[in-house]
């Protein structure tokens, strides 16, 4: 279940049974509020917000992803794309003579442009460009992958 957590305070319960918010330590620094949830693999996530309102809209929006089954994990486009290039490439079934192609492919001119960077700072429009100068026709390598229609109208918009 998620849940939003004050950074700030703490509760003291009292005599009465009332509870009392008292400051800690962090009183006035960093952010004050922490959204956290469960990700489909069972691992608390968290991630920490200025105001309570986002805090609870963000954790909400990661627990209904995950019952939905369409959770996305925020830390995925952390990763390298040169990391993700040599699972994929690890990945292909194919004949030995296509294996090599797609390494030097890869190494030669992949690797050099987007090898180091994480995948979320990797844009459509970005590759568009690269595709373009390397003299392919972008609408002719998106119909060789199958990327849908509406995936490159998606470029078309600054995506």
């Amino acid at each position: 279940m998620a849940y939003v957590k004050d950074q700030w305070t703490r509760g003291v319960k009292q005599a009465d049974g009332s509870t009392v918010r008292v400051r800690n330590a962090r009183w006035g620094h960093g952010k004050r509020w922490l959204a956290g949830w469960i990700d489909p693999e069972g691992r608390e996530r968290t991630k920490a917000f200025t105001t309570k309102a986002p805090a609870e809209r963000h954790a909400n929006a990661m627990e209904t992803d995950r019952e939905r089954g369409e959770y996305i994990d925020p830390e995925a486009g952390k990763v390298r794309f040169g990391v993700v290039a040599e699972r994929w490439l690890a990945s292909r079934v194919v004949d030995p003579a296509t294996a090599i192609r797609y390494e030097s492919s890869l190494r030669l001119h992949v690797d050099p442009v987007f090898g180091r960077r994480q995948l979320r700072t990797i844009k459509p429009s970005e590759i568009a460009a690269w595709l373009a100068d390397l003299g392919f026709a972008v609408r002719a390598v998106d119909r060789a992958c199958g990327v849908p229609r509406p995936a490159r109208n998606a470029r078309t918009r600054g995506g």
